[in-house]
């Protein structure tokens, strides 16, 4: 098992693409968590195997959804032990939608 931090910029936010990793790393038994990043990125740590890592990584790439991935950046931390996989958020569900959404309007105005 391996534990890793990938740290995704692009459009990431208000897109849905915090619930498609859920539901991707549900199907495939990797665990850890991901949530959106004041910067507009997310952040997501995993724990599983080498195989199921590249696949995930691969399938990050693919661009899923309305989200577009410009920059990928994985690094290993220390294992951790996560009890399966959740989205975290900044402060209510509320906040964290209207966090979401400003941040993809900014990256929108930019495109």
């Amino acid at each position: 098992m391996k534990s890793i931090k990938i740290n995704v910029k692009g459009r990431v936010q208000g897109v849905g693409f915090r619930m498609a990793i859920k539901n991707y790393c549900d199907d495939n038994a990797i665990k850890g968590f991901v949530r959106n990043l004041n910067n507009g990125g997310v952040e997501i740590a995993v724990q599983c195997g080498e195989m199921a890592l590249d696949k995930f990584v691969k399938w990050l790439k693919e661009n899923q959804g309305f989200s577009k991935v410009e920059n990928l950046r994985v690094e290993e931390i220390e294992e951790e032990n996560f009890n399966g996989f959740e989205i975290r958020r900044n402060g209510n569900f509320f906040m964290d939608q209207g966090k979401a959404v400003s941040n993809l309007g900014r990256k929108l105005l930019k495109s």
